[in-house]
């Protein structure tokens, strides 16, 4: 059975959202200088995979 729309993009946003309260969380740890590193890396991961969701389309709509 296939969903609608709005359904997808209202699951779409709820990924985001706990993807984002994930990420602030690991983030912590690494504040520290010694850390910036590993800090823009989970960054970069972060939106990495924030832009991959929003791209992201099901196989029933191809």
């Amino acid at each position: 059975m296939a969903i609608s729309q709005e359904d997808k993009d209202e699951l779409k946003r709820l990924v985001l959202i706990e993807t984002e309260k994930m990420f602030s969380k690991i983030t912590l740890d690494y504040q520290k200088m010694e850390n910036r590193d590993k800090l823009y890396f989970l960054l970069d991961v972060e939106s990495a995979m924030k832009d991959r969701l929003v791209e992201f389309d099901s196989a029933d709509n191809k």
